[in-house]
C-alpha cells in the first residue's frame, strides 16, 4: 500500500523529484503536506502541488508528469499535481502565485507554500472535519489577519459561481 506523508516524506519526494528532472520548476505545496510545512503535522496518504516549468521549452510538462510519476513510483508516494491549482475546487483561490511563500529548495526544485489565507481556501472548498482540524492548527500558529484574511474568503466566495461548495464555504 501507500505510505503515509509526513514531513520527511514530502522532503524526500521532492528530493527524489530533483534527480528526475531537467529543467527548474517552481512548486506550490498545498494540503496536508503545507499544512505540515506550516507546522501542523498530519501525515496525509498524499502529497498535493501545483508545478511549473520556470522556463517555458517545447515537452516542458510532458518531462515534468514523467518526472512526477517516476518520483512516486520510487518513493511510493501518490501525487495529486496541476499546472494550476486554482481550479481544484469550487471557490476562486485567484492569483495564488503572488501570495505564496518560500519554503525550501531541492536541486532545481523550488518548493514554495500557499499563504495561510491562501493555503484555507482549499481546506474551506472541501471542509471535512480533518480539514477543519487541520485549519484551527495552522491558523493558532501563523496567526494570520483576521480581517485580511475575512476579506480574502469574501473575494474568493464572490470570484466563484453559485454551487453547493459556496454555501457550505459561507457557512
Amino acid at each position: 500500500g501507500r505510505r503515509r506523508v509526513g514531513p520527511q516524506e514530502v522532503a524526500r519526494f521532492f528530493r527524489v523529484l530533483a534527480k528526475h528532472l531537467e529543467e527548474p520548476v517552481v512548486v506550490t505545496l498545498t494540503g496536508a503536506a503545507a499544512g505540515s510545512a506550516w507546522g501542523h503535522v498530519r501525515a496525509s496518504v498524499d502529497i498535493d502541488f501545483g508545478i511549473e516549468p520556470k522556463r517555458e521549452r517545447e515537452g516542458s510538462w510532458e518531462r515534468i508528469e514523467e518526472a512526477v510519476r517516476k518520483t512516486s513510483l520510487a518513493t511510493n508516494i501518490t501525487a495529486q499535481f496541476s499546472r494550476d491549482i486554482e481550479r481544484w475546487g469550487m471557490i476562486s483561490i485567484g492569483d495564488y502565485r503572488r501570495h505564496t511563500l518560500p519554503y525550501r529548495t531541492f536541486g532545481p526544485v523550488e518548493v514554495r507554500l500557499l499563504s495561510p489565507a491562501h493555503w484555507a481556501i482549499g481546506k474551506l472548498n472541501r471542509y471535512l472535519e480533518q480539514d477543519a482540524a487541520d485549519l484551527r492548527a495552522v491558523f493558532r500558529r501563523k496567526k494570520p489577519d483576521l480581517a485580511r484574511t475575512l476579506h480574502l474568503w469574501g473575494t474568493a466566495l464572490r470570484a466563484s459561481p453559485p454551487s453547493s461548495s459556496s454555501f457550505e464555504f459561507r457557512r
